[in-house]
């Protein structure tokens, strides 16, 4: 029997899913094993261009155990984050215009205002890494910053 891991809002998190960690990171939920052999969940703690270089080498996995999945929250399915993102653009707006235009908003709003771009930039996170398929690392590149003088 799997572990039952719960996110930040007390979902269950399942092999499959991503999750958006409080480091702004998604990573992929995988079904795999403790050194006991019992099922267990875990994220990938190996790189897949690594794992790409060298085909003989095993993937290896951080247990959820190990993380703090309190502050990690499932990522929702693109439908329900388009959704979500419109109604907090809506409310945004709402409240940028009412400040725009020199009015106080009504008690309590801004401290909404405030938590709904924060909602907007986490769900942000969520939609960009939707439109990445996991796997994709292959045109991933370095960059490395140029030293002052360097010619590169």
């Amino acid at each position: 029997m799997i572990p039952c891991y719960l996110d930040k809002n007390g979902n269950a998190i399942k092999p499959g899913m991503k999750i958006l960690m409080a480091d702004g990171s998604v990573k992929l939920v995988y079904e795999t094993t403790d050194e006991f052999g019992n099922l267990d969940l875990g994220i990938s703690a190996t790189n897949k261009a690594f794992l790409d270089r060298h085909p003989d080498w095993e993937q290896e996995f951080y247990s959820l155990s190990s993380l703090d999945t309190r502050s990690a929250e499932i990522c929702l399915s693109e439908p329900e984050i388009r959704k979500e993102l419109d109604e907090l653009e809506a409310f945004i707006q709402g409240t940028e215009m009412t400040i725009d235009y020199g009015q106080r908003p009504p008690e309590g709003d801004f401290e909404r205002y405030e938590a709904a771009i924060a909602r907007r930039s986490r769900l942000t996170a969520m939609l960009d890494h939707n439109d990445k398929p996991e796997t994709d690392h292959k045109n991933e590149q370095k960059t490395v910053p140029k030293e002052r003088g360097d010619s590169r």
